[in-house]
């Protein structure tokens, strides 16, 4: 049994990347670092998170025992987040974000080769992603930092497809060709009966 997270240590309880197989912990990074999902295929472990390097938070895919591999971003003043992983014999699919204090961007990488998913006039984030055979579905949402609002999108193959009100999603599956999606809404800002 795997299990991904992070284990906080040092004076200023920084946050380590951190595997536990079995109950046995294996700590990915000795920097500031975070694991957000793990992926097993062909017996090789895959996680995805982001540890700091140049005090920068930068996306990292880890295989554990072998390698890691950054997710940069290519402007200084962005930091970059891997939020999901998913692995199978045409490559490593990675969402996640690039940001700094004004704005985020939705992001999705395949082979470390990124696609930003919006533009830089939302405030986005990619939060996970399904393989369904050739397509590559990924789930997140625009945030109105002002409202403090939600609006969920769903991205096929790199477009947007669909987009629901007041939602934040938080999981995607696929069967029989039908989608299903857990998300949560604000109190007041609810999920539209429609979109539910």
């Amino acid at each position: 049994m795997y299990v991904v997270g992070n284990e906080y240590s040092g004076s200023l309880n920084s946050s380590i990347a951190t595997v536990w197989k079995n109950g046995q912990s294996i700590k990915l990074s000795e920097e500031t670092s975070e694991a957000n999902a793990i992926c097993i295929y062909n017996n090789e472990v895959y996680v995805a998170g982001y540890k700091e390097i140049n005090d920068k938070k930068t996306a990292i895919v880890w295989k554990i025992g072998k390698e890691e591999t950054p997710l940069y971003s290519e402007s200084d003043d962005l930091e970059s987040i891997a939020t999901d992983i998913y692995v199978d014999n045409n490559g490593v699919y990675v969402t996640g974000i690039l940001r700094n204090s004004t704005k985020s961007t939705a992001m999705f990488w395949k082979n470390s080769i990124a696609t930003p998913l919006s533009d830089e006039s939302t405030y986005s984030e990619a939060k996970t992603l399904f393989v369904d055979k050739s397509d590559v579905y990924v789930l997140g949402c625009d945030i109105d930092t002002h409202e403090y609002d939600f609006i969920g999108k769903i991205w096929k193959n790199g477009v947007l497809v669909k987009e629901i009100e007041g939602a934040n999603p938080v999981s995607i599956d696929i069967k029989n060709n039908k989608m299903y999606i857990a998300a949560f809404g604000l109190d007041d800002k609810g999920i539209s009966q429609e979109n539910k």
